[in-house]
């Protein structure tokens, strides 16, 4: 395989990954919120969530019913589950050769799942939607561990799968920071955001107390054990690049720095920065990692970021 030849799979596989794993994330995300009831989730509160996502048609939406239905299934939208899934599978079909059949089977599976004859789903129907676009994921990145070579292709997809996880617990952190006041008396907050990372039993195991915000935050963030935490996410991304033959120091370094970081911070120090500000500045710094590898893996003609 060329040089060319080796940039181009990369980029394919790297953003297949990505795009299965945001799915997976968003689909889950989508239906604890759906549960939660409109007194919690008011219209400007899916407008600041779907703005924290991403979506630039967040300040346009009307009620909660046409707001799931935009991020499940509009194809205008770039961060609902249709358009990911739907790029996750062109970037699959690129690398067919590398894609296990079963892979594309779900693939295949997922896409039918969000673009099917979504007029007759009625409201309570969106919640098996969700679950089974969730479930499928799983099953792909299941089947990603089991039925493909581990070779450069697959560490490419893991490191895909994993800069997409860390990206999303940060941006699910800074969808509730402006809820974070009301955690300590309204634990259906806390509980939420937990179960929107399957950590809510895992936390229990750890935290045997009262649900406090400032204990989930340094969970999600720091903890070590749980693999949705940004620190856990970041470990196993630095190790996957590690894997990969390095045709530049930048994104290696880049993230060393970043599992550094985050290894010796602490929530004081999030407290005094502010959570939010603490979040975003996390957030830009992944987003160099990707451009990082952009330069020297997808691009490599251009070494700058």
């Amino acid at each position: 395989m060329n040089n060319h030849m080796l940039s181009r799979v990369a980029e394919d596989v790297y953003w297949m990954a990505r795009y299965v794993e945001r799915a997976q994330n968003f689909a889950r995300i989508l239906g604890i919120r759906k549960t939660q009831g409109a007194q919690m989730i008011t219209r400007e509160r899916w407008g600041d969530f779907l703005q924290t996502f991403g979506d630039p048609h967040a300040d346009q939406m009307g009620d909660p019913s046409s707001i799931i239905r935009h991020v499940i299934c509009d194809t205008d939208c770039p961060i609902s589950l249709c358009s990911n899934i739907k790029m996750g599978r062109d970037n699959a079909r690129m690398a067919r050769d590398i894609v296990s059949p079963e892979m594309w089977q779900i693939l295949t599976r997922m896409q039918n799942t969000v673009s099917g004859k979504v007029e007759d789903i009625d409201d309570e129907s969106w919640e098996e939607v969700l679950s089974q676009v969730t479930m499928d994921a799983l099953t792909f990145q299941s089947l990603l561990m089991s039925t493909i070579l581990h070779d450069e292709a697959y560490h490419f997809m893991m490191i895909g799968t994993l800069l997409e996880r860390a990206l999303a617990t940060l941006r699910l952190l800074l969808s509730y920071c402006g809820t974070l006041s009301l955690w300590d008396h309204e634990p259906l907050y806390a509980v939420n955001a937990l179960k929107s990372v399957t950590g809510y039993g895992a936390f229990r195991r750890a935290y045997r107390k009262q649900l406090q915000a400032f204990d989930v935050f340094q969970f999600l963030l720091f903890e070590p054990a749980f693999p949705r935490s940004v620190l856990n996410a970041a470990a196993h991304l630095l190790r996957e690049q590690q894997a990969v033959p390095a045709p530049a120091d930048m994104p290696r370094q880049l993230s060393g720095r970043l599992l550094g970081q985050l290894s010796y911070d602490t929530m004081d120090l999030v407290m005094e920065e502010s959570p939010g500000m603490y979040v975003r500045r996390l957030i830009a710094q992944f987003e160099k990692v990707h451009e990082g590898l952009t330069a020297s893996y997808f691009q490599p003609e251009v070494q700058e970021i």
